[in-house]
């Protein structure tokens, strides 16, 4: 053997199947990494799982198969896969599939023509897993809608309390009238209630940018003490189009491959990703996960899903079109080892395709306010932050302790960022950006935002089904926050148009500006504070995240910006519709469609955020 250390009967095998150049950097690379010499080799390219396991069959005279293998029905799948060995189907030719990994693969092949590993096939571990979870897919589609314990919200709207369903009546049967003759005195209750809700927001949006403006700034930490496995869940449907920019976005990711636990999951009935995925030759640390046939037919399930089989002691989820910055899980590694206090890290969302229309321009913008300014002074504040959909990296062990996702939800990640401050978990934003695709035209972008304002309206019912549980998980200020922060984002372009006519209304043909009696004084000093701090609120995150994501000579187009706010508005409304109609559908957002980009179109006065300017 040429290296000592590396003299067992496995590292004779991997000398055999490759130069021997790259199996002394293999080497290298399974000292440094701390993994086996076989795992460092695929991580180097120079080895596949099909010539390894090959070879392993022949050497032990058994006989290799990568399909056909139909497992036991019954079997524990997750047992099956730790183990690398499933009990195949009675009547077959073969009593079991193996196919283990690390130390058992060494184990098994010093068995040699041992009687046990009689009438075995050996397989690769992928294939041994994809047969294992075919043979129990009703049972991860039964576990995959129950993850939470029965305390938690969960089921997203099913179940509202009695009084949730008393207060949507009464809202219904009184909301109009009060609308209608909100000048008068018939509206005073609704106007304050409203007023109370828009003021808690406002005041939360300014608290976190005075708190972000107060805090430190940080350079992006990048020492790692160690590298851990870190398994990588991107959720697909419908996305063949995207599937060869996804493989080389992840395998672009600056960390150990042999260390990343990529699964791309994939719903069974979507044949045209799936097609997609069997044409790419995937990199061996690719799993293609097939979802079992179940309802909701939502992202959280299929996450929900594949979470027991995660191998990573952290994990990251990624949407189909995201492009993240190379260094992004070496950053999330090495501010979880400083940071033992947090749970989770939400990286910092970006648009790529500004230029493609005013939508991708303000869209961008958005963003910009929300990743760059509000979420990192939450942060700063402790508050509950509503998670983005993609790029939230966690503690394994964390997800799955308090229950992960909310199968049923169709904005998950918002909930789970108000599940993860009730449970105690603390979560922490990133430096590091990914990149996304805004949809460009009309009808995909109202698709989309009906969607997350029908989710925000779930996860609000979700939540204050049992107001003194949320109260006592989170206590009197979070609860506000909480509140504030889901309610506000679906009440505020629901509503906020409305009573800012009726104020401008009361400023120029009422009495707001020249009060007479004390009830009017009280009302006047009300709906002022409430309009400067909605005000403030709104556009002080918008200044402060396009200097940081400058749109440069497109910024003409946020004269555009009152009619996106009257559009998010009219999708709120329609959301309070779906929900009621159809609460579980998918709004599903097509991707591939960009036209342009931001890193690679010149953009005027165009910078990215230094280490400067992070919080």
């Amino acid at each position: 053997m040429p290296v000592r250390g590396f003299d067992d009967e496995l590292s004779d095998m991997c000398f055999s199947l490759v130069r021997p150049g790259l199996f002394g950097a293999a080497v290298q690379r399974a000292i440094a990494f701390g993994v086996g010499i076989e795992e460092a080799l695929f991580g180097l390219g120079a080895l596949d799982e099909t010539a390894l396991y090959s070879a392993v069959a022949r050497r032990l005279g058994l006989p290799f198969a990568v399909s056909g293998l139909r497992v036991r029905r019954g079997c524990n799948s997750g047992l099956a896969i730790r183990a690398g060995y499933a009990p195949l189907e009675d009547g077959g030719v073969y009593r079991a599939a193996v196919a283990p990994r690390g130390r058992a693969l060494k184990r098994l092949l010093t068995l040699g023509s041992e009687r046990a590993l009689a009438a075995c096939v050996v397989t690769t571990p992928n294939a041994l897993s994809a047969a294992a979870r075919a043979a129990e897919s009703r049972g991860i589609a039964a576990r995959a809608v129950r993850t939470r314990p029965r305390e938690g919200p969960g089921q997203a709207c099913d179940g509202a309390a009695r009084w949730q369903g008393f207060a949507a009546a009464l809202a219904a049967a009184f909301g109009p009238i009060m609308l209608v003759d909100f000048p008068s005195q018939s509206g005073v209750a609704l106007r304050w209630a409203l007023w109370a809700l828009f003021a808690t927001c406002g005041a939360l949006r300014l608290s976190s940018m005075i708190a972000l403006t107060r805090s430190a700034n940080v350079a992006p930490e990048r020492r790692m003490r160690r590298y851990p496995r870190y398994t990588v869940l991107v959720p697909l449907r419908g996305e063949a189009k995207v599937v060869g920019k996804l493989v080389a976005a992840i395998e672009a990711l600056e960390y150990p491959p042999e260390l990343l636990d990529v699964k791309i999951l994939v719903e069974r009935h979507d044949v045209e990703t799936r097609s997609a995925l069997s044409k790419n030759r995937l990199p061996t640390h690719f799993e293609t996960f097939v979802v079992p046939d179940g309802f909701p037919m939502t992202k959280p399930r299929a996450l929900d899903a594949a979470l027991p089989y995660a191998r990573g002691e952290f994990i990251v989820v990624y949407d189909a079109e995201d492009e993240p910055d190379a260094g992004q899980i070496v950053e999330a590694v090495a501010t979880f080892e400083r940071r033992r206090d947090l749970d989770c890290l939400q990286a910092r969302l970006t648009i790529d395709n500004t230029a493609d229309s005013w939508l991708s321009t303000l869209f961008t913008v958005e963003y910009a306010a929300l990743f760059d300014a509000i979420n990192p002074g939450l942060a700063a504040l402790g508050a509950p932050i509503a998670l983005g959909g993609t790029s939230n990296h966690f503690r394994t062990s964390f997800l799955r302790r308090i229950g992960a996702w909310d199968a049923w939800n169709v904005t998950e990640d918002a909930e789970l960022g108000l599940w993860i401050a009730r449970r105690g978990g603390k979560v922490g934003v990133m430096s590091s950006s990914t990149y996304e695709e805004a949809p460009a035209g009309m009808a995909a972008w109202f698709r989309q935002r009906r969607r997350w304002m029908k989710g925000w309206l779930q996860t609000l019912v979700a939540h204050t089904r049992q107001p003194l549980a949320l109260w006592r998980d989170l206590g009197a200020r979070k609860t506000a926050m909480a509140i504030g922060l889901v309610a506000g984002n679906v009440f505020g372009p629901m509503l906020g148009p409305s009573f800012l006519a009726v104020t401008i209304h009361d400023a120029i043909w009422g009495r707001l500006l020249s009060p007479a009696t004390t009830a009017e004084t009280l009302n006047s000093a009300a709906a002022s504070v409430v309009f400067v701090a909605g005000t403030l609120g709104l556009a002080w995150p918008i200044l402060f995240g396009i200097r940081r994501r400058p749109v440069g000579r497109l910024s003409w187009r946020m004269i555009a910006f009152p009619l996106y706010l009257a559009l998010m508005s009219a999708a709120a409304w329609t959301a309070l519709v779906d929900l009621l109609r159809d609460p579980y559908g998918w709004a599903k957002t097509e991707h591939g469609l960009a036209r342009s980009s931001r890193r690679s179109a010149p953009f005027s006065a165009r910078r990215s955020p230094d280490s400067a300017d992070l919080i």
